[in-house]
């Protein structure tokens, strides 16, 4: 009778812990991560990979929530233009904590803009990240976290 009911304790648990993946994503990009690479992929799969890469992305949660605050400012050089990207807003995790939406605004044509963001990895210390631009560029990004 004990085993059976630590049994349906843990499944309850197991349970309860497993269905926000979201929320557990969230808490774990919570933070800085400074980008280490930087890949173009074009339309036609020609690739480009960035050099003198330099800045961050950093992640403001709220506890217990699987959205908050979100700045990514980077810049990099591609075939020896320099670039940079940045973006301010709110960011939430979706689809199991597969994906992460950031709302933008944009100040120049006054209109509200969603990015999606796939997350391909994320450990204590690896974040990499992907998006398809409207251009149908792949962005390819890996991060470190700072400590």
């Amino acid at each position: 009778m004990l085993q059976k009911k630590v049994f349906i304790g843990l499944i309850i648990c197991f349970t309860l812990l497993g269905c926000n993946k979201n929320t557990y994503t969230a808490k774990k990009l919570s933070g800085e991560w400074r980008i280490t690479y930087y890949k173009l992929t074009h339309p036609d799969n020609w690739v480009e990979y960035g050099s003198a890469l330099n800045g961050s992305v950093i992640f403001k949660n709220e506890k217990k929530s699987s959205s908050g605050g979100f700045n990514l400012d980077i810049a990099y050089a591609l075939s020896g233009t320099t670039a940079s990207q940045l973006v301010n807003g709110a960011f939430e995790t979706t689809t199991k904590g597969e994906y992460l939406t950031v709302s933008t605004y944009d100040s120049i044509t006054n209109t509200p803009t969603k990015l999606s963001y796939r997350i391909l990895t994320l450990t204590q210390t690896d974040l990499q990240l992907e998006i398809r631009d409207t251009k149908n560029y792949l962005h390819n990004f890996l991060f470190k976290k700072v400590e």
